[in-house]
């Protein structure tokens, strides 16, 4: 009868959404546990922050910290916290949280004692979702004495050993990457080319949009805090023989809620010969610039926001790949009148699409690029890494 019908279409919906939630964690897992979400690149709403402030915050005590260590009972909430607070606490921070997304993201340029250049990208990316914690890895190389550009990308599903230093130490597979308070180190291979590298700041951490704290595609807040000048020291090994290269090379951690409530972005991080550094975002929403803006850094290590009136950004050609038929913005001319600059950021290779067969790994462009500009008159030159996603058709 009806009644028993009802029941019926009652019990399969419920079937159906009890089946439903077990392929969606199922799935979760397969891809690193929503690893798909990748996303967010944001900061800029501090009118200056001082280097004595940056490097102050080291004297935290991390037991004494809260709100940010994720807790032992694994609760959430407690890790969500500190919110209110909006503020990034070191070295208490610098560990994994129980948060959506976070990575740990380093580009650069490693010089060789002959001349050789290359350019690297290395990344772990966590997402915490269904109570699963899952990781990716992006490893990238940019040879520029063969105009090549190498990719690798790996991923593991479930929890990492905990760290029993401050900081964090993070291994997937035989790759490696470890930090805290500024000094760090990174294994990374793959056919043809292997990096070992010490890391050191030589600048103080800046906390981007002010406290480090920030809204992109969602309410909820999403933090931000970087080394834009490290000087590197190590090895690559190129096709089994060992070079011995110094370098210098920019860290981005960031972690929270970035949201889906955007279509993608374009960052931009200069490091200019002058000793400054200046990093650029736009992220694009319905087809239209929706949150942009910046951070200028100083020689000594204040950082001044750069609002989206601040700037402008023109592109000067585009570069179609092959693989996945995405269109690229390739070349840009860079303008910020209020700090008299005027910058050309070139790609030293236009192919530098990572792209990997890998479930769920995103598509997107970042590569190493020169930079030629005048700043108050005159010339200065540097090295860009420009980040380019959700381009493909």
């Amino acid at each position: 009868d009806d009644r028993l019908a009802k029941k019926s279409q009652k019990t399969r919906a419920r079937a159906s959404g009890i089946c439903q939630t077990a392929r969606m964690k199922r799935t979760y897992s397969l891809v690193a546990v929503g690893i798909l979400a990748f996303g967010g690149v944001a900061c800029g709403d501090a009118a200056s922050v001082s280097a004595d402030a940056s490097t102050d915050i080291w004297l935290s005590d991390p037991s004494s910290v809260d709100g940010h260590i994720v807790p032992a009972d694994g609760d959430v909430k407690k890790d969500i916290a500190a919110e209110d607070a909006k503020i990034i606490n070191l070295p208490a921070d610098e560990a994994p949280h129980q948060t959506p997304m976070e990575w740990w993201y380093y580009t650069g340029v490693l010089n060789g004692q002959n001349g050789e250049i290359y350019g690297f990208e290395y990344v772990i990316f966590q997402a915490f979702a269904f109570g699963v914690t899952g990781y990716m890895t992006h490893y990238a190389i940019t040879d520029l004495q063969k105009g090549t550009f190498a990719l690798d990308s790996d991923q593991h599903v479930g929890a990492l050993p905990a760290s029993t230093q401050p900081g964090f130490d993070l291994k997937i597979g035989n790759w490696t990457m470890s930090g805290h308070a500024g000094k760090d180190k990174l294994y990374a291979d793959m056919p043809g080319y292997a990096i070992d590298l010490s890391l050191s700041a030589t600048k103080p951490v800046v906390f981007q949009y002010g406290t480090g704290a920030m809204t992109v595609g969602s309410a909820n807040p999403f933090y931000y805090y970087s080394y834009t000048r490290m000087d590197v020291s190590g090895t690559i090994t190129v096709d089994d023989e060992a070079k011995t290269v110094t370098g210098e090379a920019w860290m981005d951690h960031q972690w929270g809620d970035v949201g889906t409530d955007y279509a993608g972005w374009d960052w931009y991080s200069l490091r200019l010969d002058d000793n400054t550094e200046v990093m650029l975002f736009v992220v694009r929403k319905d087809g239209k610039d929706g949150f942009v803006g910046g951070t200028f850094i100083d020689e000594k290590g204040a950082s001044m926001e750069l609002k989206a009136e601040d700037f402008t950004i023109t592109s000067t050609g585009t570069w179609k790949s092959p693989r996945t038929e995405a269109t690229y913005p390739l070349g840009w001319t860079i303008s910020i009148p209020s700090l008299a600059l005027e910058a050309t950021v070139d790609p030293l290779v236009q192919d530098q699409e990572f792209y990997h067969s890998i479930l769920g790994s995103p598509i997107y462009w970042e590569g190493l690029c020169s930079i030629t500009a005048s700043r108050n008159g005159s010339p200065v030159g540097g090295d860009a890494y420009v980040e380019l996603t959700s381009y493909t058709p």
